[in-house]
């Protein structure tokens, strides 16, 4: 094992052990060196020429990774509750009839948010994630190594520039630049995830109707999220990598709820491929997924028929073998992960690799959620070269993946 193999490793088992409460410290864990950058992006009264509610909302809510979490899950119970009324009934889950009665505690078939609330261990699990993904990212910028992030290191680094379509992460990118500030980890995680936050309501907000139409030649995308992962928004820089080279017709999912049967969360990309194939006019898409959503896709394709409908499946860090960590995993898709699960035998048995599909493995020698590693490789697949010291959500925001998946749907 090579020294920055060790050294990842040895850091991971640092930081999985950390406390992952990332609320802005106090003003003397923001090294300035200007007195006034201590409150700049505590307070949102020092915001100069910002008075959009997007940043006001933002800065009202309590920006750690746990209300990160839940903040998310609103928002995507607002994205399901279609008839905006508060409340998501069975008409509007119907693909996932068991899941919606498993979170229908008062078998009234209505669901409020309370009831889908998550529960504090799965928010503890997904902190710990979310928490080792932001730390790769820091300790990518942090350039010089003093433990701060300035605002050169933070606009240098090409991983986080997709972050640069918030109005929130430019914004507060300026005014450290203007008060000659550093982060230190905690503010640089609490503007990440008010960061997602702010495009998460962009997104919502201006994608009430269909994407662009196909004008290029190039065929729909579906991106698909993973298990237990707070939205497809740790999917942006490869949603923005593609708008930038020429795919404009792309349908990231938020899937609900995602750590529940893996063959219902099929049901619902069934039911979302038909919708793209008609808006777009096409009799097959492309299908881009991260880790659980691979399976989803894979299940999707050889089970319900799907494979009429793909023609590349892109899966990235994805446990088609199952990977060790599931049994730590809370939830019936946990359960489907296990190596050597029902559902994972029957999934590869027999020919799994169907006709008219082009199978790609996209992965990483370092991942820590996929264990073993190799378990990302499907057999039968172009296993591309793995991804040099990134984690499994740092995986995501690397430019050698996006030149991956270009090159795999055939960039120009």
């Amino acid at each position: 094992m090579g020294l920055k193999r060790i050294a990842y490793y040895l850091s991971f088992l640092l930081i999985t052990s950390c406390n992952t409460n990332t609320n802005f410290l106090p003003n003397e864990h923001i090294q300035d060196n200007n007195s006034s950058i201590s409150n700049v992006i505590l307070d949102n009264s020092n915001f100069e020429n910002i008075n959009t509610k997007i940043v006001y909302d933002i800065n009202k809510e309590n920006v750690s990774i746990e209300n990160f979490i839940i903040s998310t899950n609103r928002l995507i119970f607002e994205e399901y509750d279609n008839n905006r009324n508060g409340i998501i009934e069975l008409s509007e889950l119907r693909e996932a009839p068991e899941s919606f009665r498993a979170m229908d505690k008062n078998n009234d078939k209505k669901l409020t948010f309370n009831e889908i609330t998550i529960d504090q261990n799965r928010i503890r699990q997904q902190s710990k994630w979310i928490n080792n993904f932001y730390r790769q990212l820091f300790d990518s910028m942090d350039i010089n190594k003093d433990n701060y992030v300035s605002y050169n290191e933070l606009n240098l680094n090409e991983d986080i520039s997709a972050l640069n379509d918030s109005q929130y992460f430019t914004s507060s990118s300026k005014l450290l630049s203007k008060n000659r500030g550093k982060l230190n980890f905690n503010s640089f995680s609490s503007l990440l995830n008010s960061s997602f936050l702010d495009l998460q309501r962009k997104f919502i907000t201006n994608n009430r109707v269909a994407p662009d139409f196909n004008r290029s030649g190039r065929l729909p995308i579906i991106l698909v999220q993973g298990y237990a992962e707070p939205s497809w928004y740790f999917m942006y820089g490869i949603y923005r990598n593609l708008k930038k080279n020429g795919w404009n017709n792309i349908y990231p999912v938020n899937l609900f709820p995602n750590i529940n049967d893996i063959r219902e969360q099929a049901r619902i990309i069934a039911k979302k491929v038909e919708q793209i194939k008609e808006e777009q006019k096409v009799s097959k898409i492309d299908y881009v997924a991260h880790s659980m959503g691979g399976l989803i896709g894979r299940y999707y394709i050889q089970e319900l028929n799907g494979y009429k409908n793909i023609n590349n499946y892109v899966s990235i860090a994805t446990p088609h073998y199952g990977t060790y960590t599931a049994f730590l995993g809370i939830g019936e898709a946990a359960k489907q992960i296990r190596p050597k699960s029902d559902f994972l035998n029957k999934l590869n048995s027999g020919d799994f690799i169907k006709p008219g599909v082009k199978y790609t493995s996209i992965w990483t020698k370092t991942d820590e959620i996929v264990i073993p590693a190799e378990s990302a490789l499907l057999q039968g697949s172009n296993m591309m070269p793995d991804i040099k010291y990134v984690g499994h959500f740092f995986i995501l925001w690397s430019e050698e993946t996006y030149k991956q998946i270009r090159e795999t749907l055939g960039a120009l």
